[in-house]
């Protein structure tokens, strides 16, 4: 029996501490994404279970700072570095797949107030018809950038820029935040 079974089994503080939701969400995200074609290969060496890598990028994902080295998750999950970045990879490429049935707008209230909202924090109106997501992932830097440098120092003790993607009907806008409210726009008109 695995270490994942068992918590899962008999010790459910343990699997909340791990994974930081219950079994049954586990479930649910498990079975959306098992059925991916990120999670199958035409190779003689069969990737690992579907359960087993998910449960290895819920664990990354909870964890920040110290906690977040990915060293010592390997460690933690008994795989190798490069199999932590790939099971993390295939499981974000396998949510992503879900988007339009994982992310919506219940409310027309709540739209408007996210297009408001998007209106005031930007200072003009070419924001309010976009559709933003932000991760908050630091991105972190080699060092203290030049400019604007001690803005890029973060609650996490470390130099990073964050980024957030917005899209716009007429165009793809890439907006990259920094820190403290630097931000870079970039704009690529499409047809």
């Amino acid at each position: 029996m695995s270490r994942l079974h068992y918590y899962r089994e008999f010790n459910l503080r343990m699997w909340h501490h791990y994974l930081r939701m219950p079994p049954y969400a586990f479930d649910d995200i498990l079975n959306k994404i098992k059925d991916n074609a990120v999670f199958h290969n035409n190779s003689n060496n069969a990737q690992m279970d579907v359960d087993r890598q998910l449960a290895i990028w819920l664990y990354r994902a909870g964890r920040y700072g110290p906690g977040a080295v990915v060293d010592e998750i390997a460690e933690t999950t008994g795989v190798s570095i490069g199999s932590v970045y790939n099971c993390s990879r295939r499981c974000i490429v396998a949510l992503l797949c879900l988007h339009d049935e994982a992310i919506q707008f219940d409310e027309q209230e709540h739209a408007e107030a996210s297009k408001q909202r998007a209106e005031a924090l930007s200072g003009t109106q070419v924001w309010r018809h976009g559709n933003r997501a932000t991760d908050g992932t630091p991105i972190p830097l080699f060092a203290k950038p030049g400019w604007f440098g001690q803005q890029f120092y973060g609650k996490d003790k470390i130099y990073a820029i964050q980024l957030m993607v917005t899209s716009q009907p007429d165009a793809h806008v890439i907006l990259l935040t920094f820190s403290q409210g630097c931000h870079l726009h970039l704009v690529t008109a499409h047809s």
